[in-house]
């Protein structure tokens, strides 16, 4: 029997996800994790519940949450990931002088020694070290 085609990812939220999804952003902020560090990953979340994980571009591990990435070495060079394992980002974070997570409108940008630019589409601001 022929497979039916993967549906691509689909724009409709159920009612449950989306609670669930706007619940987790509403709990207080923990300790050590930012106020965008936690709404990239319940965005990742949310995109699991309704579509699925999927593989790491670099080891082809599987990863639960697809957040593009992209990562600017000190040699000038740019690499565009589809989604990385931890594992693969935590080494492209020690090799880059700079790697971008992208979900949705959310960027979350960490430098050599740590986060260094964080921003939504409507919230921009700079930590200075």
């Amino acid at each position: 029997m022929p497979q039916a085609p993967k549906q691509p990812f689909s724009d409709e939220i159920p009612r449950r996800i989306l609670q669930q999804f706007l619940e987790a952003v509403a709990e207080p902020v923990e300790r050590g994790i930012t106020r965008q560090e936690k709404l990239l990953l319940s965005f990742a979340e949310l995109r699991f519940q309704m579509n699925g994980g999927g593989k790491c571009s670099l080891c082809r591990a599987s990863v639960r949450h697809i957040i593009a990435v992209t990562a600017e070495h000190s040699d000038g060079t740019v690499k565009e990931h589809g989604c990385l394992c931890h594992r693969c980002l935590m080494a492209e974070r020690a090799i880059s002088e700079r790697v971008t997570l992208h979900g949705g409108k959310i960027k979350l940008e960490y430098g050599r020694y740590g986060v260094t630019r964080k921003s939504t589409q409507k919230f921009r601001f700079m930590l200075h070290r």
